[in-house]
């Protein structure tokens, strides 16, 4: 059994900016009002939502958080390729069911753009995935796609 990994100092950074940046749409634009967003808890059937989503669900919010926190485009054919990299699924078919799960939640908006369908993250999927995020369910997990420079 190999030693617990931490995550790393840039990791850490990303996902605090992350959480800020999750905070700023949700309270400075007023995203929250505008989508009838409860900003003083959850209610209960979004709670239930948001607990049972898996390590899938979160990295494919958590990838289209960053996409969008570094202005670049993420789609459904980077997203399969991530998780394929992962070794979490081996067919596109599983890699577009989770997304359209995530859709159907409200919790990611899919635009397409040319050729592509990019994918958006909304106020309510930014909410479940600070929520994620700050009761540490996850760990975060690079991606193949974002990480290359």
């Amino acid at each position: 059994m190999s030693a617990p990994r931490f995550p790393s100092k840039k990791a850490l950074f990303f996902e605090k900016r992350l959480v800020l940046y999750i905070y700023c749409s949700i309270v400075t634009l007023n995203l929250a009002d505008k989508h009838d967003v409860k900003r003083c808890g959850m209610d209960p059937l979004f709670r239930d939502q948001i607990e049972n989503l898996q390590e899938s669900h979160f990295l494919i919010l958590y990838w289209v958080g960053y996409a969008e926190g570094r202005s670049l485009p993420y789609n459904i054919t980077n997203c399969f390729d991530d998780l394929k990299w992962l070794r979490i699924t081996r067919t596109k078919q599983t890699a577009t069911a989770l997304i359209e799960a995530l859709q159907a939640l409200r919790f990611l908006d899919i635009r397409d753009e040319g050729n592509r369908k990019n994918m958006y993250i909304t106020p309510h999927g930014a909410q479940a995935l600070e929520h994620l995020i700050l009761k540490k369910v996850y760990t975060p997990k690079k991606s193949a796609f974002l990480e290359v420079d």
